[in-house]
């Protein structure tokens, strides 16, 4: 008879023994799953952006970081928030300028995500592709971002066709060459575009990508000046604005707008708007309206051509006034941070710049409305960049007349600026 204590011993014997299984491996459709080369959007240098200076500035941009590394953000969005970030640094002291410009340029050579191919078997990691714009700001010029060694050199995941493209069938697949030169001037040479070179993100609408830059039956890429501290102390001319395509569509299937109506939200913090001229074509200033002493520098000046189409995209103003998102000096928003949201600017250039990019990238606006944006630019920088007639400038522009010159300008320590 055994014991209790002797059936308890084989007992725990039996279960300690070696068992043999199959080792089991998940699987789709018969296929083996491997990890995705995903993740990479957590970059330290996004972490150091966070805290890099006033969070009105750094947070958003570090916010905004995150999405620029995901597979499917555009291939230059990464650069394009690069140069935001040293476009803010500008405004900084000499410290936190030197540090924001280093996490932009680490930022920038960051690796992004990548999904692997699996229409092959085993499936493929892919490379991202590469930004055929040249960057706006001179110290990202040369830099791209990282690609993962294990990654199969041939093949890239283009984010515009969310599929593979083979090595030199598109000229994404190879980082920028000959123009990488920083994006300020508008005579580079870059195709048969006269005056254009790239803005943010190439709009390229072809079955198959075409070298950067080169004009198409449906795609024009067009290059705006640097947003910088230094770039908006001259003016580039209004002159060089060319009307003479009114509309971007060759086959004219979209409508032409001969108006622009916008309005300017009467809840601002600033000021608000003094009228609204809805005809384009006759847009001057009111002498009765303002007083000689608040008129818009620029009120007088109207598109050139008139049917400025937006495209997706409405109300392209700019405010002014001390206070907005918290910030003792006086500075620049959109008015309309729905389809133009970028957070405030002391550098009127910074917004301006950035809602000509969106009317690029984002609202596929028409010529006429992309050279009306550049006039508008132009007219901001002369107008003073960190003053309120640079937004009366710049509306004027689309039709819409502001009195943001009779707010006074202020610095950082809340002090009048001459």
């Amino acid at each position: 008879m055994f014991s209790k204590s002797l059936v308890s011993f084989a007992l725990v014997a039996a279960l300690a023994s070696s068992v043999d299984a199959r080792t089991r491996i998940i699987e789709r459709d018969g296929r083996a799953l491997v990890g995705r080369r995903f993740g990479q959007e957590q970059n330290p240098a996004i972490a150091e952006l966070s805290s890099a200076c006033n969070g009105a500035t750094c947070g958003v941009l570090a916010g905004k970081a995150v999405g620029t590394l995901l597979a499917a953000s555009p291939e230059c969005a990464q650069q394009d928030l690069a140069d935001d970030i040293i476009d803010a640094a500008r405004e900084q002291d000499a410290t936190t300028q030197a540090k924001m410009i280093d996490i932009a340029k680490r930022f920038r050579q960051a690796e992004k995500n990548t999904p692997p191919d699996f229409t092959t078997n085993p499936p493929t990691n892919r490379n991202s592709v590469f930004c055929q714009t040249p960057p706006r700001n001179a110290e990202l010029v040369g830099l791209n971002q990282a690609q993962d060694p294990a990654n199969n050199p041939d093949d890239f995941f283009d984010p515009a066709c969310k599929c593979t493209v083979k090595k030199g069938s598109q000229a994404n697949t190879s980082p920028l060459t000959g123009n990488a030169t920083s994006g300020g001037k508008t005579e580079s040479n870059k195709g048969g575009d006269n005056g254009g070179g790239n803005n943010s993100t190439s709009v390229v609408e072809t079955d198959t990508a075409t070298e950067t830059g080169a004009t198409t039956g449906t795609a024009t890429a067009i290059t705006t000046t640097a947003a910088s501290e230094t770039a908006t102390t001259t003016t580039t001319g209004a002159a060089e604005v060319t009307t003479t395509s009114a509309n971007n569509d060759p086959t004219n299937t979209c409508p032409a707008v001969p108006t622009v109506t916008v309005t300017v939200d009467p809840s601002a913090p600033t000021a608000t708007a003094t009228g609204v001229v809805t005809n384009t074509a006759s847009a001057s200033a009111d002498s009765s309206a303002t007083s000689a002493a608040a008129a818009p520098p620029a009120a007088t000046a109207a598109p050139a051509n008139g049917n400025i189409n937006l495209g997706s995209c409405s109300d392209p103003t700019i405010k002014f006034g001390a206070g907005i998102e918290g910030r003792t000096e006086t500075s620049f928003i959109p008015n309309n941070l729905k389809e133009f949201n970028h957070g405030s600017a002391q550098n009127s250039a910074i917004i301006t710049q950035f809602i000509c990019d969106t009317f690029v990238n984002s609202c596929k606006a028409n010529q006429a409305a992309i050279d009306a944006c550049k006039q508008a630019k132009d007219a901001a920088a002369a107008a003073g960049a960190k003053k309120g007639a640079a937004a009366d400038a710049f509306n004027a522009i689309f039709g819409v007349k502001t009195d943001f010159a009779a707010i006074q300008a202020l610095d950082d320590q809340g002090r009048p600026v001459a």
